[in-house]
């Protein structure tokens, strides 16, 4: 089940919902004010790599 972040447009507090793929529609309640949520992109990760980027080894000379 994928989770969604969420952004309140109310008092700006962000969020996070696990919903099924047609649930998410895009709008939540927030959990703080109950205000409406509007859904926000953002990076994904799946944990098993490094924030360096690849660089390749020297080749001998």
């Amino acid at each position: 089940m994928p989770v969604y972040e969420y952004q309140c447009r109310k008092c700006k507090a962000k969020f996070d919902l696990r919903q099924n793929a047609p649930e998410g529609d895009g709008e939540a309640k927030c959990p703080r004010c109950g205000g409406e949520g509007k859904r926000v992109y953002s990076f994904f990760s799946s944990g098993g790599g490094s924030s360096r980027p690849y660089c390749p080894p020297a080749r001998p000379t």
